[in-house]
């Protein structure tokens, strides 16, 4: 009995992070994450690791935020697009807006609960499958654990390893190309 209680708790606490996460960005509280919320919490976090309020977050504040040293040092010069050393608002911002794009399914601007509860199944079934995702080269590669950990020291992007091409997507390259 006590295994079921437990199971029980992991279940929730799962949607539980599902639900901490939509309703932290879901600012208005109208059932949806529009891309201006996206950017306020963004904004929010940005401000944050501007410890020095220049308006730019340096190498040493992007490091010091992130914690995770040669990842980290990578991850900023992938964010840094100018290569000016530090990250303007636009360019920390980046990989939110892009996710944001791959979220919305219906292509409406919004991001519903149902879209987002699909990025959280998803997240969670790609964990019981061997292998992890990354983004290499334009492509995504499922690779093992060990070849993960040095993707990962790399500072290559986590991709998803449940993406499967649907009417959404269909719909919305058909925008991009007309």
């Amino acid at each position: 009995m006590e295994r079921i209680r437990a199971k029980m708790r992991d279940i929730q606490s799962e949607k539980t992070d599902a639900q901490r996460w939509f309703e932290n960005l879901d600012l208005d509280k109208s059932g949806d994450i529009t891309k201006p919320e996206l950017f306020e919490s963004i904004r929010g976090r940005f401000d944050a690791i501007d410890l020095n309020d220049d308006g730019f977050v340096g190498k040493s504040e992007y490091v010091g935020y992130r914690k995770d040293g040669t990842s980290a040092e990578i991850r900023f010069g992938q964010l840094d697009s100018n290569k000016d050393g530090r990250l303007d608002m636009t360019e920390f911002a980046a990989p939110g807006d892009w996710r944001f794009d791959r979220i919305d399914r219906n292509l409406d601007g919004r991001i519903s609960r149902p879209e987002a509860d699909r990025l959280f199944d998803r997240q969670n079934a790609s964990r019981d499958r061997d292998g992890r995702c990354f983004y290499v080269e334009r492509q995504v590669v499922r690779v093992d654990e060990e070849t993960a950990e040095k993707l990962e020291d790399r500072g290559f992007a986590r991709a998803d390893c449940e993406w499967q091409p649907d009417v959404a997507e269909q719909e919305k390259s058909k925008k991009l190309i007309e």
